[in-house]
């Protein structure tokens, strides 16, 4: 059982970011299934995001979806 946790990001056109928390971290399935959550809301009640990543414990990106683009990474 691994246990990495994994951290997922937001970035709006603003150029500002944040964390979508969770208290822990989130393991590997768990960010990746919130990351599509947020992809097919594409909404946040702060303004459009046009990027989402995941990082690693070392805060290596993982995972990189850009609007538009949809997953680069």
């Amino acid at each position: 059982m691994s246990t990495d946790r994994f951290q997922v990001w937001t970035f709006y056109k603003d150029e500002t970011y944040r964390e979508v928390p969770k208290n822990g971290g989130y393991t590997a399935e768990e960010a990746v299934m919130k990351a599509k959550e947020l992809i097919e809301q594409k909404e946040d009640p702060t303004g459009q995001f046009h990027k989402i990543i995941i990082t690693d414990q070392d805060d290596m990106c993982c995972f990189d979806w850009r609007l538009e683009k949809g997953i680069v990474f």
